[in-house]
């Protein structure tokens, strides 16, 4: 028996072949597709877990080196510096400031309006020392300001009534700081000794303050 092909038979052959052949074609690629993803999916949460990670890292080491109110360096931090400074035999100027009469305004004002003299104080020092000092507030109203031999001028000469009069004004409380300071290596070569030392002498500039 003869069997004749048409042309609609011939292209029906042509349009099953080439049908046969996309879906193996797309099959396959599609089995690639499924395999890239199942790959990368756990490659991206990998890797966003991490940046995570390391962005918390991050930000607990800043914690445990700054203080939360006014973002300079906490006593952690100024303690490890201090004794880094020792180590290494570097001469420094250590200055202890304290804010003369935080009670009352705290009193008087409130709590608010004290961490507000507190930030003020932190950004009046930032403002008035040089890049490369160090400063950090050392627990309530007491600051510790480090500055190295290159300084142009003695902190205790610095008018911080003046730097802090705008803020003053709006509260109608003269904001003033007691200064102490010692130095490395001329005053002692203890950390602890130079704390006294500072500590004593900001004491008595807040005694001839009173008067």
């Amino acid at each position: 028996m003869e069997i004749k092909f048409n042309r609609k038979v011939i292209l029906g052959i042509v349009y099953i072949l080439l049908f046969f052949i996309w879906f193996d074609f797309l099959f396959l690629n599609l089995n690639r597709l499924l395999s890239g993803i199942l790959i990368t999916i756990p490659l991206l949460l990998i890797a966003y877990f991490v940046l995570i990670f390391n962005r918390k890292v991050q930000y607990f080491h800043y914690l445990s080196n700054h203080d939360e109110l006014t973002s300079i360096y906490n006593k952690r931090y100024m303690v490890r510096k201090l004794e880094e400074l020792k180590v290494n035999n570097k001469p420094f100027h250590l200055y202890i400031l304290d804010i003369n009469n935080f009670k009352h305004i705290n009193d008087t004002h409130g709590h608010i309006v004290g961490d507000k003299v507190i930030e003020m104080v932190a950004d009046t020092l930032i403002r008035s020392t040089e890049p490369g000092d160090i400063i950090a507030r050392w627990g309530g109203d007491e600051f510790i300001v480090i500055t190295f031999e290159n300084e142009k001028q003695d902190l205790r000469d610095f008018n911080f009534t003046e730097a802090m009069f705008k803020f003053s004004y709006i509260f109608k409380e003269k904001i003033t700081l007691s200064i102490g300071k010692a130095t490395y290596p001329k005053d002692g070569r203890e950390i602890k000794e130079l704390l006294m030392i500072a500590d004593q002498n900001m004491y008595e500039n807040k005694q001839q303050s009173k008067r």
